[in-house]
């Protein structure tokens, strides 16, 4: 989407349609392609037809939280659009349906809003009977929320409407970096997943039903007495590691977990139902503090693992519970036991055998992707990495995981540059590879810059058992490779030499590194796990 300035506002251009800002003089043009105001495609909170007054305080590109904006097709008017109080509205002309021209007008729209106001979130209404914007809303991001009952002008009567919700949140990461709007991706292809790796949730098992006084009254029937039910048991708050995640992303967009509560008891000795369980399935590695962040409650390190995080309340007694040879129609009956609300933190550690550690542009993507299917960005400046990545990588006949994580500054542990929260990741190593840049001019350095982070961190960390290499030494003559090596083993010892980018030395890395693997975590290939060559 190209921007410009044209006659003082903004101007709006992309392959297919042009926005300019909406002049209240376009609205008898705009009328007049309308055929059926009856059925006019529109959203948003702004009437039908357009009052020129409640335009014309809107005709500027950008006053407050609120722009409109006309669309033209080969410099004819054919709708207009905008986001006004936090509301997306736009309609078009009957000529114009079925072409996309919302879907694409009101991409431009949100990426503006998004990028120019600090509205957390936009809201769109839609009628109920208007499958075409409700598709439309559902292919932006949109969430459907509520129903809405009031008098809309465009049809001179009372509608219901769907009231649609996308929050900044949610558009930020549908969205992919190279794009301005939303990713058109192709059928059967998913959006990129966005990495989290610390949520906060609130949980609240289900309450017990009540106990039923309730006494058998029936004609014909000698004998009555209490029949009254007990209640339902409360649904349960459980917490499941499951394959196939890797993020907590899920928890970004929904924090609050309630299980379900227990039916109350019912006469003829019937017993309320319980309430159903909610399962929270979390990533492989994740780990359950409690509100203090700080005491760990339960640590998911296999998959299928489950915990309790909430147990449901029991149900109560009926009367017929308390009907004994003494009080034979008791008239009591025991209220269900509330349920357990909590506050609880959830922290990912990515499962891994072997962890990259290094400075800023040491070349520690690269290393991952020349020896594995890992694709993670790499590009010459630092801070390329800005969530950990993970690679599966074979050396003889073995497979083992990596795991990438941003690079690491000094005084990283007091939160410079990304700082040492991604150190996490790495703490279920078996064993960690220290790339150190071969072409910095202080290599002593930038390998006890490292070492100092891994001493502050604290734990285990620093204990675990550490492969140096000198990476990138493509770039460097057989002198100066030398000098390299000897300079740095003074102060790490032994060092391995190695080029991710001309391959050089990878193999005798990762021998190096599968050697302190234990066999246990190793997986093996088997040659009938290898695909034979196609034969005729």
């Amino acid at each position: 989407m190209d921007i410009s300035e044209k006659d003082g506002a903004l101007a709006f251009a992309s392959k297919r349609l042009t926005y300019r800002p909406f002049n209240p003089n376009d609205l008898p043009a705009l009328s007049e392609l309308v055929s059926d105001w009856r059925v006019v495609r529109q959203l948003g909170s702004w009437p039908w037809p357009p009052d020129p007054e409640f335009t014309k305080s809107r005709c500027e590109p950008y006053e407050g939280d609120g722009f409109v904006w006309a669309i033209l097709r080969d410099d004819v008017l054919v709708g207009s659009i905008g986001i006004t109080g936090g509301n997306l509205g736009y309609m078009l002309v009957p000529s114009a349906w079925g072409h996309g021209y919302a879907t694409e007008a009101a991409e431009h729209a949100l990426s503006h809003a998004f990028s120019s106001t600090d509205l957390d979130e936009i809201t769109a209404d839609a009628w109920v009977d208007n499958a075409g914007s409700q598709h439309v809303l559902a292919k932006l991001g949109f969430r459907r929320g509520k129903i809405l009952i009031s008098r809309a002008r465009a049809r001179k009567t009372h509608v219901p409407r769907y009231r649609f919700v996308l929050s900044r949140d949610r558009w930020e990461c549908l969205r992919t970096p190279a794009q301005s709007t939303i990713a058109r991706l192709p059928p059967g292809e998913s959006r990129p997943m966005k990495f989290l790796d610390l949520a906060k949730i609130y949980i609240r098992s289900g309450a017990g039903g009540g106990g039923c006084v309730s006494f058998r009254r029936e004609k014909y029937i000698e004998y009555g007495g209490p029949d009254g039910g007990d209640g339902g048991r409360g649904g349960d708050v459980v917490a499941e590691a499951v394959d196939g995640l890797n993020t907590l992303i899920d928890f970004r967009y929904q924090q609050h977990f309630f299980a379900k509560n227990g039916q109350p008891g019912m006469g003829k000795q019937r017993t309320g139902k319980d309430g159903n369980d909610i399962v929270l399935r979390v990533p492989v590695g994740t780990e359950i503090l409690d509100e203090d962040e700080e005491t760990v409650l339960a640590d998911l390190t296999e998959v299928g693992q489950r915990v309790m995080l909430a147990t449901g309340g029991n149900g109560g007694f009926g009367n017929l519970h308390f009907k004994t040879s003494t009080n034979q129609a008791p008239r009591r009956a025991n209220p269900g036991q509330p349920g357990v609300e909590r506050t609880l933190w959830l922290r990912l550690k990515l499962i891994a055998d072997a962890g990259l550690l290094g400075l800023p542009n040491a070349g520690k993507s690269t290393f991952l992707a020349a020896t594995s299917n890992a694709r993670p960005k790499i590009a010459d400046y630092p801070f390329t990495t800005l969530h950990p990545n993970l690679g599966v990588v074979g050396v003889d006949d073995a497979e083992f995981v990596m795991a990438d994580i941003p690079g690491l500054i000094a005084g990283a542990h007091e939160g410079r540059g990304i700082g040492d929260r991604f150190l996490g990741h790495v703490e279920r190593c078996a064993v960690l590879l220290h790339l150190i840049d071969a072409t910095s001019e202080t290599i002593a350095e930038d390998y006890q810059t490292i070492i100092d982070e891994l001493d502050a961190y604290g734990g285990d960390l620093a204990d675990k058992p550490r492969i140096t290499a000198l990476n990138k030494i493509d770039a460097l003559s057989d002198e100066e490779r030398a000098e390299a090596r000897v300079e740095l083993e003074t102060v790490a010892g032994p060092v391995l030499m190695m080029s991710g980018v001309s391959r050089e030395g990878l193999i005798e890395v990762l021998r190096t590194v599968r050697s302190k693997i234990e066999d246990d975590r190793l997986r093996r290939r088997h040659a009938e796990d290898e695909a034979e060559p196609w034969r005729p």
